[in-house]
């Protein structure tokens, strides 16, 4: 048995204790002597099963951890009913909070006056994400404050940003990340014209920032040389995203402003052109493209290790342009996304781009050449796929021995028969986490599936197009009570992919 199996085992054992408040009655708290990243690991642990409990017996089971004095880290952004309003209400005491490194807590009705007071009291917060802004004199209690997060845009948001006197706190100035998640659609209350001069604001007084979120920074700095506000250095964004995605050009620019979008389209190059001139640091980039115009000054970013392109709102065809790309920057790269709808050869893009490691292709991939395919691959940890054809499939899982995390979508061709043609070459055996939309496996291999990945840690299978009349994630989970092999099954699990979690609109 591995350590971490009887570490999950422990775990395991703790919470169950907890469940039937097997402490409650003791007169001091156990927990209290533990370490902090332990205690914290079994709130996760707890939490992630709350829906086997209703919230009452949820909050009665986290108390003993909640109260024990060793939480630092504060993640309950999504306990968001009234139960769960009113206890985080109690919790949150001077003393709870006074420990605090980071905090992100929910959305409640008319309890700003309640958010604020809690800040005051948490003087040693490094990381916050709540739900709507707050003025931002609350946070000069909090000299170590490094990344501030609000949830949405709202009207307090304009108007303190928008104001003609506004004095940023120390705390402020300090920031490496600003941001607000807009859920990856323009806001009606607030234009991209208000945003850019938000974000050209924050930049101006916030010199150490290193994220603005994720939303389209380009004209922001544009309307920095048009101010008084103008940098005399580079920034120092390391994370950024520059065009806007086919959801929000259509919401940006319906047919009654479609002139306007000839503009944006035609200025573009320009606006990345200036973006790379006046962020040359950056390091993880999202950006929505029009033409090669737009495309050609990424060569000058020479720290560039992550990349994601989506190509929905590209004219033309895309992949030359894409591959004449990579082979200025592929070499530097160590993680690429890309998204389109024309076919991309998984082999050439691996074959410019050596380093990476971490690979998502959202479209139709093929493969070029299957003789040249196996060490090509072989560099490859986490793989993300979305459409694949029998052959393509084969091939590609057949080579990728060194992968760790398998994400897979639309693969109606993946069946016992080639399951088992992979297999045979060895190719499962560092899987950790795999994820599969759709497939065409049998129970029975299903089952033989599972038995030939040894180091599988997590599992989701979502839907089997083929005769079998159970969910397949219940028939995994009747596998793990028999074998007694420490596998979790998770429903949610594509959205911890690689990039699904990396540029997660909360967290870049």
């Amino acid at each position: 048995m591995t350590l971490y199996s009887l570490y999950r085992i422990c775990l395991q054992k703790i919470a169950y204790l907890l469940r039937i408040n097997y402490w409650d009655s003791w007169p001091e708290n156990p927990f209290s002597c533990l370490p902090t990243t332990v205690v914290e690991e079994l709130v996760g642990f707890v939490t992630y099963r709350r829906r086997l409990t209703n919230e009452i017996e949820l909050i009665d089971t986290l108390r003993p951890l909640l109260t024990s004095g060793q939480i630092k880290h504060l993640d309950v952004f999504h306990w968001n009913s009234k139960t769960m309003h009113d206890y985080i209400m109690i919790l949150l005491t001077e003393e709870f909070c006074k420990n605090l490194v980071t905090i992100s807590i929910p959305y409640y009705p008319d309890n700003d006056f309640k958010i604020k007071s809690i800040i005051l009291t948490c003087s040693n917060l490094v990381q916050v994400h709540l739900p709507v802004f707050i003025e931002l004199d609350i946070f000069e209690s909090c000299p170590h404050l490094r990344s501030l997060r609000f949830h949405s845009w709202r009207e307090a948001t304009i108007r303190y940003f928008c104001s003609e006197i506004i004095e940023f706190p120390n705390t402020i100035r300090n920031l490496e990340v600003f941001s607000v998640s807009d859920n990856g659609l323009i806001d009606p209350f607030i234009s991209c014209d208000m945003k850019n001069k938000i974000i050209s604001r924050l930049l101006a007084n916030c010199s150490k920032l290193i994220s603005v979120g994720f939303c389209d920074s380009t004209d922001a700095f544009q309307h920095i040389d048009g101010t008084d506000d103008n940098p005399s250095c580079p920034l120092q964004l390391r994370r950024c995203v520059w065009g806007l995605g086919i959801g929000n050009v259509l919401a940006e620019f319906p047919l009654f402003k479609r002139p306007r979008l000839s503009t944006f389209e035609s200025e573009f190059a320009t606006s990345i052109q200036k973006a790379v001139s006046s962020c040359p640091f950056v390091e993880e980039l999202v950006i929505f493209p029009f033409n090669r115009a737009s495309l050609q000054h990424l060569e000058s970013l020479e720290n560039l290790s992550l990349l994601k392109i989506d190509f929905q709102v590209y004219h033309g065809d895309y992949v030359p342009d894409f591959i004449s790309l990579l082979n200025k920057i592929g070499p530097r790269l160590r993680h690429l996304a890309v998204r389109g709808n024309r076919p991309i050869a998984i082999d050439t893009v691996c074959s410019i781009c050596p380093g990476v490691i971490s690979l998502k292709i959202s479209g139709t991939l093929t493969v070029s050449d299957p003789s040249k395919i196996g060490s090509i691959l072989y560099p490859l940890k986490q793989l993300s796929l979305d459409s694949l054809d029998e052959i393509s499939l084969e091939f590609i899982l057949s080579n990728c021995t060194n992968v760790a995390q398998l994400v897979i979508g639309k693969a109606n061709c993946f069946d016992d028969s080639i399951s088992s043609k992979i297999m045979e070459r060895g190719a499962f055996t560092k899987l950790k986490v795999v994820s599969v939309e759709t497939c065409r496996f049998t129970e029975k291999g299903m089952l033989t599936f599972l038995e030939s990945v040894p180091s599988l840690k997590k599992i989701n299978i979502s839907v089997v197009t083929s005769f079998l009349h159970t969910r397949p994630n219940t028939i995994i989970q009747a596998w793990i009570t028999k074998t007694g092999k420490h596998v979790e099954v998770e429903d949610d699990l594509r959205k911890k992919e690689f990039f699904a979690w990396k540029l997660n609109r909360c967290i870049f």
